[in-house]
């Protein structure tokens, strides 16, 4: 998971490389220990928004140096969500292999996995309109997440979501290929800009400006 999000460790990842340069020779003894020795082929799905052509390409070109082909296929953000990731018959029909989605939880702060470890890979979700988009079924996710859910403190609730979070990463439900950190900005007389992760921006609800009239209240 994200810094952000409730379970994260930042010792937890389990596949890291120096420099995050990956490592091909590994990857191509573990590909024929699988039993792929030969060419492997494999289809990647991605929305056609921000950067996410960028990041098909670059995964493009990293698989090609173990031996692997990557067919990249690009869906307006409508058909991707609502028409693609939604219904599991498309991957079960090879329509795609690989897909991009990004994540953000619905609040910063404690106790926000409810809103990232749940709807990705809580199992017993999956069907028309889960955000499990892999049909991930895990019983040790799911335990873990129902004591998250029921812990009585917040620092309880954490260690069930890093327990959860590992486990995930165990199965390799998901692989975590980048995080990013978004800018927003506003004017020195705005005061009180809460970020509303909905809108991406300011709480519009909860804005004033630096020369507001006293006892004039919010506007």
């Amino acid at each position: 998971v994200s810094s952000r999000v409730s379970g994260y460790r930042p010792d937890a990842g389990m596949y890291t490389t120096p420099i995050d340069k990956g490592d091909p020779v590994k990857a191509s003894e573990l590909l024929d220990k699988a039993g792929y020795s030969g060419r492997l082929s494999l289809k990647l799905a991605y929305p056609q928004s921000g950067t996410y052509a960028l990041i098909a390409q670059t995964v493009q070109e990293s698989l090609r140096r173990v031996g692997i082909d990557v067919q990249i296929t690009s869906y307006t953000s409508g058909d991707y969500y609502g028409r693609l990731l939604d219904k599991a018959e498309n991957a079960r029909r090879g329509v795609w292999d690989l897909a991009l989605a990004g994540w953000y939880p619905d609040w910063n702060g404690t106790n926000n996995g409810r809103s990232v470890i749940q709807p990705l890979f809580d199992g017993r979700t999956f069907g028309t309109a889960s955000m499990d988009y892999g049909g991930y079924l895990s019983n040790e996710v799911n335990s873990a997440i129902d004591r998250a859910l029921a812990a009585p403190r917040a620092e309880d609730a954490e260690k069930f979501w890093a327990e959860a979070a590992s486990q995930v990463m165990k199965d390799m439900a998901i692989i975590p290929l980048y995080e990013t950190k978004m800018v927003r900005y506003r004017s020195a007389r705005v005061r009180n800009c809460v970020l509303n992760l909905w809108s991406l921006n300011c709480d519009w609800t909860a804005l004033w400006p630096k020369d507001a009239p006293e006892g004039g209240g919010r506007r």
